[in-house]
């Protein structure tokens, strides 16, 4: 009798052959252009609002440190 064991689950049961790689269409695929009367097309959700005549200025709410001497820039 013998106290070691042979590992038969890593060698394959038949010949062994390279592997057939098969590859998918876009399961998404981006729709033709089209000019059809049932396309809506959307708004911009977020537009930018009208212009402003005036523009408030602030002031500088993290002014330089008074010993930088860097003034009110």
């Amino acid at each position: 009798m013998s106290d070691k064991k042979k590992d038969t689950d890593a060698t394959p049961s038949g010949p062994t052959t390279d592997e057939t790689i098969t590859t998918l269409e876009n399961p998404m695929p981006t729709p033709p252009a089209t000019d059809s009367d049932d396309v809506a097309l959307l708004e911009n959700p977020m537009p930018s609002g009208p212009a402003k005549d005036t523009v408030t200025t602030m002031e500088n709410p993290m002014p330089a440190p008074p010993a930088l001497d860097l003034g009110d820039k």
